[in-house]
């Protein structure tokens, strides 16, 4: 390629895409011609080779770089995943979830998202495990959601305390952007404890059972609590910006049982307010 010819532009995006392929340097090259149009013949004209490797070689290190390192990327982020399928079967859905869904920011932020779902899809090593580490997949990534949300200063709990007795139905709670609500078909906290907090082996697959949990961020870590199916209403129907008084008559129409709610919900909110997971406050 000459100088007066050179496009940094152009060749960092053909070499993006050439070292990306899933299927090696060579479908590399013939997909990547919409920016330099390089024959594998005339490879070595653009990338130089050594004395001990050709030029094809030189570029299937970064290639084989790259792949591993996102492969790296998912476990370290699926950790107790990984743990749950067996490093085959995890090896095996991941590299075909990585050319399904490849890499879309440059901080790989995201990048398992999609992978639940795709998990599920593929039903490996068996589907009941599966189910069961796609619910855990996405308790993994919640959990990255929530490290990276934006900050919000939580208020205290006096602001809530403050509020009349007889107005509290009239409340508008807003939750910090660094919390996420989770329900899942089995418990799957109890292995994320084990696997990522305790590290230990994951624990025998639990029996499938509806669990609620709550991830939140506060003073830089991010906490997990089991919630009741009372409390994960509760809080479902405030984060749709409901009053109080509307979010109870959400939670009847859902079934919930109001007694439950009604013994337990000064508590709750003190727990929550001191947990910092209120950012406002507000009286209609």
């Amino acid at each position: 390629m000459a100088e007066a010819d050179f496009d940094l532009d152009r060749f960092e995006r053909w070499m993006m895409d050439v070292v990306r392929h899933p299927e090696g340097v060579p479908a590399g090259l013939r997909a990547s011609r919409a920016w330099l149009d390089v024959p594998p013949e005339a490879l070595g004209d653009v990338v130089l080779p050594s004395r001990a490797l050709s030029a094809t070689e030189r570029l299937s290190i970064y290639a084989n770089m790259y792949a591993w390192r996102l492969l790296d990327y998912l476990s370290d982020d699926l950790e107790a995943t990984k743990a749950v399928l067996g490093e085959d079967a995890f090896h095996a859905v991941a590299t075909d979830f990585l050319d399904a869904y490849p890499p879309r920011h440059y901080r790989l932020m995201g990048l398992a998202a999609a992978f639940p779902d795709f998990l599920e899809r593929r039903a490996l090593p068996s589907p009941a495990t599966a189910a069961f580490a796609s619910d855990l997949a996405r308790l993994e990534v919640l959990v990255e959601e929530v490290f990276h949300a934006p900050e919000r200063p939580a208020i205290g709990v006096d602001a809530v305390a403050a509020i009349p007795p007889e107005r509290f139905g009239d409340v508008r709670l807003t939750l910090i952007p660094a919390h996420r609500l989770l329900v899942t078909r089995s418990p799957v906290n109890p292995t994320y404890q084990a696997v990522v907090v305790d590290e230990e082996p994951a624990p025998p697959q639990p029996e499938p059972e509806p669990s609620y949990l709550l991830l939140w961020r506060s003073d830089y870590t991010t906490w997990r609590a089991p919630l009741s199916a009372e409390q994960f209403a509760l809080l479902s129907a405030l984060v749709e910006g409901l009053t109080v008084e509307q979010a109870l008559e959400r939670c009847a129409d859902a079934g919930v049982d109001l007694d439950v709610i009604a013994a337990n919900v000064g508590e709750w909110f003190q727990d929550w307010t001191a947990d910092g997971l209120f950012c406002d406050v507000r009286l209609d």
